[in-house]
This record gives C-alpha cells, sequence and structure tokens, in this order.
C-alpha cells in the first residue's frame, strides 16, 4: 500500500538511491544504501516514484519500458520494471506512476581502485557501452523521430557538458582548459558531420552505469534516450571521468 509505507523488503528510504529520471522527475525510494556484505541474502527491489501521472509522460514511459525489454532480450543488463496485477509496469497511487524494478548489484559507493583497476573498469565500461549501442542501433526505427527527441552533437556538447566540467575548475585552471577548448572548436565541429545517428543512451557516465566491482552489472536512468550520434554517449562519459578527477567535482 504506497499511501501507507513506501518500502521495499527488510530496507526502506525517502532518498534517491538510484538516480532519478532526469526530464521525467522521477526518484528511487529503497533499498537502503547499506554495502552489500550488510544486507540479507536475496533480491533486492527498487520501488521509484517515475512522476506525475500525465498522459505525455505515460507515452514517454511506455517508449522507455519497451526500449528496456528490447535491450534486455539483446542480453544488455538493465532493470526492466515488473508487471503490476493488471500487467501494466506501473502502479499508480495519489496521482504518482510507481514502478518496481529488480536493484543491479553494485559496490559503487565503497569501491576502491588503484590506477590499473580503474583503467581495467573504464575499458569494461567502454566494451558494455558498446554492446549497449549495437542493441540500441537494433531498435526498430519506424517512428522513432515522434517517440523521443534528437540530441543535437556538438552543440550540447557546448551548451551542456562543458560548462558543467567548467564550473568544477579551479579558476588557475579556467585559462588553460579555454584555451583547449578554442584549439578543439573546429575539429569538435567537423567531428560529428556525416556520422550515422541512432537511439543513443544520452545520459551515459559512471553515475548510471552500474559495476559490482570491476564488472558492469547494468545500465540505469534510461530516461534520456534519444537519436544522436554514439560519440555523444563516449563524451559524456569521457567528461565525466574528467569531472571526477578534478579538485571540487561539484
Amino acid at each position: 500500500d504506497l499511501r501507507r509505507r513506501r518500502h521495499v523488503g527488510d530496507e526502506h528510504v525517502d532518498g534517491p538511491v538510484a538516480g532519478g529520471t532526469g526530464d521525467l522527475g522521477g526518484r528511487a525510494i529503497g533499498p537502503s544504501p547499506v554495502p552489500p556484505r550488510d544486507r540479507d541474502a536475496g533480491a533486492p527491489l527498487i520501488l521509484k516514484d517515475t512522476g506525475e501521472d500525465r498522459p505525455e509522460l505515460a507515452r514517454r514511459f511506455a517508449f522507455e519500458v519497451d526500449v528496456l525489454h528490447h535491450l534486455q532480450r539483446c542480453e544488455v543488463p538493465v532493470a526492466v520494471p515488473l508487471p503490476s496485477r493488471d500487467g501494466r509496469p506501473w502502479a499508480l497511487s495519489e496521482g504518482h506512476r510507481y514502478t518496481l524494478s529488480p536493484y543491479l548489484r553494485s559496490d559503487n559507493r565503497w569501491l576502491t581502485l588503484d590506477a590499473e583497476g580503474l583503467t581495467r573498469l573504464n575499458r569494461a565500461c567502454g566494451v558494455a557501452i558498446a554492446k549497449l549501442h549495437a542493441a540500441l542501433a537494433a531498435y526498430p526505427t519506424e517512428g522513432l523521430a515522434a517517440k523521443t527527441w534528437s540530441t543535437v552533437f556538438p552543440d550540447d556538447f557546448y551548451g551542456r557538458s562543458i560548462p558543467v566540467i567548467r564550473r568544477s575548475l579551479r579558476p588557475e585552471e579556467c585559462r588553460p582548459f579555454d584555451a583547449i577548448v578554442d584549439a578543439l572548436t573546429a575539429e569538435l565541429d567537423a567531428l560529428p558531420k556525416g556520422l550515422p545517428v541512432q537511439l543513443i543512451h544520452r545520459d551515459c557516465h559512471h553515475g548510471n552505469i552500474v559495476v559490482d566491482g570491476e564488472r558492469v552489472s547494468g545500465f540505469v536512468d534510461c530516461a534520456h534516450l534519444s537519436i544522436g550520434p554514439r560519440l555523444f554517449d563516449l563524451a559524456d562519459f569521457i567528461i565525466h571521468m574528467i569531472k571526477n578527477s578534478v579538485a571540487d567535482p561539484e
């Protein structure tokens, strides 16, 4: 009963634990973020508030779930929402739509790696992204443009990613960083010309690639699925690698 309690299994939490749903304004509820060794054995689930029950959000969410089923058939590890009693992948309560999904095992929060271990992990993430892209490229394209938006590269890169990393830099780092961006502008503008576009994740960073040790256990937060060059996901992943290496990531 979602009106009386928000818990899954023996654990609960009122804050976000598994990445929100971006433009859908959702948040995850449970399980409690405790180390795996301290959790009871079993198959924890994620109860997630995906936002208000509005027709446009329902259509978008139905598309997202269809893509998740496709990825699962392609053996890409994702958390597909479980069907409710009426067969829909959500339940309604107090004007909001909730989903219940498998919890992808993760040691991210307590993972410590040396340089070699981090290199192996990033390589594993790259392999997983390549497999994700191959599966997304196989998703039916008929009517796709009406189901999602297009990501324009490098416009989004300049408008979103570059400002994010610049805000993370120390004052003395800004001028060298701006010089690098200026030097690369012409190359970046030419880079996507002629590249094929397809369905991409669009929010492909370490926070949405769940890892268990050095193994990728799945992808989460597919609310930004859009049409664009595969290069965007790779650029986004690398930008966040750099962002996580500077003095103050926020």
